[in-house]
């Protein structure tokens, strides 16, 4: 549920966030796209109102200008002529003042016609300027003391930049949008929007309108996105006309050492767009349009403005990610207690089972009630148990445990160890020891093939065997044969390995047989070595062959017996190095335990049945 719960979270809040971004992003290059071109068109509409303006002053002007008055009679004419166009270029100042919008100025500043100063050999100019800034223009003189040094015709010559709004638009022969300049007799900053006026190829003039950059300036300054996100202005030449941190005397190009030089070539090849850049450590997003004056117009922000509403979405997914695991977490818990309790419950009594326990019964009790899959399983579980006791299967495996043989019969000579440890719940292992007389013991350590009830049965008769052959013979040769012959007699279809010893404590002389069971460790505290006698099973052949190992033992000296149960335990070095030599046989026996236990926890358990006999000579 857990890892559910988890995957599936993870899983929707990745979708999500993933699709908020895609579209946050697709929100966001919209915005700084049209952004830009809304405002664009403002200007633009402002732009061309005072281009249409102008272009009908010069249409005025070169539909009623005579060239052949003006060659005959300079100065009658020119004063004719500036009577006539006052009223008219007063109308169009007065009339654009009240179309004007709202984004660019207030008011136009200047409305004027100056005449060609080459044809009249004197400065003219009909020039009405908003002074107050209430939208009412009235006519100032241009050129109030001609005969000073500082008179108006002294700037009249081409490379003057403060008359480059008269000789551009001359140059070009077409309307030019001018640089912002300062306009010394009004004081202010200004752009100007001037047409030169041809006629039969020659100027006549140029007629044009000022309008406040100042004004202008502070309406973009006003303009913002997100939280520190500003617009700005560039000229053709990408020059900041209008920047909250750079003058008109910085442009794009030029700045954090020409690598922003790539944007200005995207804005050459679109009219307009959005851009990824990176200056001062920020990455930064700027959208752009073009005016119709040549002008570019921008926005730029920060992306990380741009992107806070994910990261806030981010932060609150997370959270409920983390508070949902924790909820699911808790019900999980909850829910898999419930669940597993009762099933730990009925595992733990399918072991006692396996092994025949049939004490404790009662935690089926409260299971049983249970209508769920849990109920059934309890009350399955409790009518197999009531069969298996009828058996009375775990009465063999008592009787069984309850017939070892706990001490060597002559517990004087010998200090003795067992291991007894059924695969199931009876064992097809045994061990069975005689007392001869004082000075001697027979004994024989066996397993019967097969496991369970038919193996343990199969035990007791063997064990009654033994004890029949002991008493005609007590050499573990002789045994060993009678035994093969009854086994065979006997048993049908059954092999029983077997190894039988005899210890003469008189002599200090053991002698060990094999038939089936063909090894043994010999040694003590210093050394140990392993021992094989070949011999068949019993009850293979009639005339199997069985050899006799005979070993002239001292005190202190152990013998380890072992059925195949236990073979790869002491196939294992590591063990055999670490516990035989340096261990008593009681701390042996205590390791070699816990071995076999954590074996019997694994899933499979213990292949086979273990029995082992250690016998350390006094």
């Amino acid at each position: 549920m857990i890892c559910c719960a988890l995957i599936m979270g993870v899983l929707v809040s990745s979708i999500s966030l993933f699709t908020n971004f895609n579209l946050l992003k697709k929100e966001v290059i919209r915005k700084l796209t049209l952004l830009p071109q809304t405002y664009s068109n403002d200007f633009n509409s402002d732009f061309q109102m005072i281009e249409s303006s102008v272009n009908t002053l010069h249409h005025y002007v070169a539909a009623t200008y005579d060239l052949e008055k003006m060659n005959r009679n300079p100065k009658a004419y020119i004063k004719e002529y500036e009577s006539m166009m006052d009223a008219v270029i007063k109308k169009v100042a007065e009339e654009a003042n009240t179309e004007q919008g709202l984004y660019t100025t207030n008011q136009i500043e200047a409305v004027y016609f100056t005449f060609n100063p080459q044809l009249t050999k004197d400065v003219h100019e009909i020039w009405y300027v908003d002074m107050s800034g209430n939208g009412k223009m009235i006519k100032l003189d241009p050129d109030p003391d001609p005969d000073s040094e500082d008179s108006y015709i002294e700037y009249f010559y081409p490379d003057n930049k403060e008359m480059k709004w008269y000789y551009d638009p001359i140059k070009m022969r077409k309307g030019v949008w001018s640089e912002p300049y300062d306009e010394g007799d009004l004081g202010i900053k200004v752009i100007s929007y001037t047409e030169p006026i041809y006629i039969e190829n020659v100027v006549v003039g140029v007629v044009g309108m000022d309008i406040n950059i100042e004004v202008m300036k502070n309406t973009i300054k006003k303009l913002k996105i997100y939280d520190t996100g500003y617009a700005f202005l560039m000229n053709k030449e990408y020059e900041f006309v209008i920047h909250p941190i750079f003058n008109g005397e910085e442009d794009l190009n030029s700045i954090h050492n020409g690598r922003l030089k790539y944007i200005s070539e995207e804005m050459d090849k679109n009219t307009s767009g959005v851009i990824n850049y990176e200056y001062d450590g920020k990455v930064k997003m700027l959208g752009y349009s073009h005016l119709n004056s040549g002008w570019i117009l921008g926005f730029t922000v920060p992306i990380v403005e741009v992107y806070s509403s994910l990261r806030i979405q981010l932060i609150m997914t997370l959270m409920a990610l983390f508070i949902s695991m924790g909820i699911t977490f808790l019900i999980a818990l909850y829910l898999g207690k419930s669940i597993s309790e009762p099933i730990v419950k009925i595992t733990q009594l399918i072991k006692r089972t396996s092994r025949f326990n049939f004490m404790n019964n009662h935690c089926l009790e409260p299971l049983m009630g249970n209508k769920n899959e849990i109920g059934i399983m309890a009350k399955e579980m409790f009518n197999m148990r009531k069969v298996l006791k009828e058996t009375g299967v775990h009465k063999a495996a008592i009787w069984q445990r309850q017939s070892l043989q706990e001490k060597f019969p002559l517990a004087n000579r010998v200090n003795m160890e067992t291991i007894y440890v059924p695969s199931k719940t009876v064992s097809g292992d045994f061990y069975r020891m005689q007392k001869i007389d004082d000075n001697m013991v027979v004994g024989v350590i066996y397993d019967v093939s097969g496991k369970g009830v038919t193996a343990a049965l199969n035990t007791s008769a063997f064990s009654v065997l033994f004890h029949e052959s002991v008493v005609t013979s007590q050499n573990p040769i002789n045994i060993i044969h009678d035994l093969n012959n009854k086994v065979a007699n006997f048993f049908d279809e059954t092999y029983i390995a077997a190894c039988c010893f005899s210890f003469d404590f008189k002599r200090n002389i053991a002698k060990i047989a094999g038939a089936g069971l063909n090894e043994f460790i010999y040694g003590n505290e210093e050394y140990y070595e392993k021992k094989y006698i070949k011999g068949p099973f019993l009850g293979m052949f009639e005339d199997s062959i069985f050899d006799q190992e005979t070993i002239h033992f001292q005190s202190n000296d152990r013998f380890y017996f072992f059925t195949d149960g236990l073979e790869s335990v002491f196939d294992d070095e590591t063990i055999k190095e670490k516990y035989l030599k340096k261990e008593s046989i009681g701390e042996f026996k205590k390791n070699l335990k816990n071995i076999l236990i954590n074996k019997s926890t694994d899933m499979q358990g213990i292949d086979d049945d273990c029995t082992l006999l250690i016998f350390e000579i006094k």
